[in-house]
């Protein structure tokens, strides 16, 4: 069960990094080839020695302590393992897409409103975790980056994170790094959190609705073209 869960996800991860790789324009920089060149081997050595990468673990006892209950939770597709995966997954260093978690729990026997909560509360947590790196850290570096910009970058954020922040959390959009920029600029942290909350749960309940449409309405009709 453990092994499936995580054949599955790494391989969406594989897919994603290559469709990304492949989207690039002729344009783009040598940075951005590399990085997204980097997340391919990645991905891909994890995969192929995924269970080297696990037997090293459990031989290490006090990291097994603290990962061996979050890859059994995972694996017997609990709620307490979705929000590891939702919570690990909105860390903007991770970026495991939350969404494909949620789908995949939707699908075991849980009532979908507390796998909505789960989500919910999970992928806040990882954004909450974001947002205080970029608060303790994030300032220097993007200040050495932008400079004299940096300030009238932090104003346009105070002028329309509010809006970017709901809507980035709804579409697909880098929200899990945003979330560390917006902690670097110091924006109101109760904002921050309100509206994530918003776009968060608009996301998941579209998902889910989304999902049910499709199982019920659109795929029966395909195949009864078959």
């Amino acid at each position: 069960m453990i092994s499936n869960i995580a054949d599955m996800l790494l391989l969406l991860l594989v897919s994603f990094a290559l469709v990304s790789f492949f989207l690039l324009n002729k344009k783009a920089s040598k940075k951005r080839f590399f990085f997204f060149l980097i997340t391919i081997i990645v991905f891909l050595t994890l995969y192929v020695f995924r269970e080297q990468i696990l037997n090293f673990i459990k031989d290490i006892p006090f990291v097994w302590k603290i990962v061996g209950p979050i890859i059994t939770e995972v694996g017997e597709g609990t709620l307490l393992g979705l929000f590891y995966l939702t919570s690990l997954g909105a860390l903007f260093f991770l970026s495991i897409p939350v969404e494909v978690s949620f789908i995949y729990f939707l699908t075991l026997d849980h009532n979908p409103a507390l796998v909505i909560i789960t989500a919910l509360f999970g992928s806040l947590v990882g954004l909450t975790i974001n947002y205080i790196i970029g608060f303790i850290f994030g300032e220097k570096v993007f200040r050495y980056f932008l400079k004299e910009k940096f300030d009238k970058f932090k104003e346009t954020l105070n002028k329309f994170g509010g809006a970017i922040i709901l809507f980035g959390n709804v579409i697909p959009f880098p929200s899990e790094l945003f979330s560390a920029i917006l902690g670097s600029t110091r924006y109101n942290f109760k904002k921050f959190i309100i509206y994530s909350f918003f776009g968060r749960i608009i996301k998941f309940s579209l998902i889910f609705f989304a999902k049910d449409l499709f199982t019920e309405k659109i795929l029966p009709k395909i195949n009864g073209f078959f």
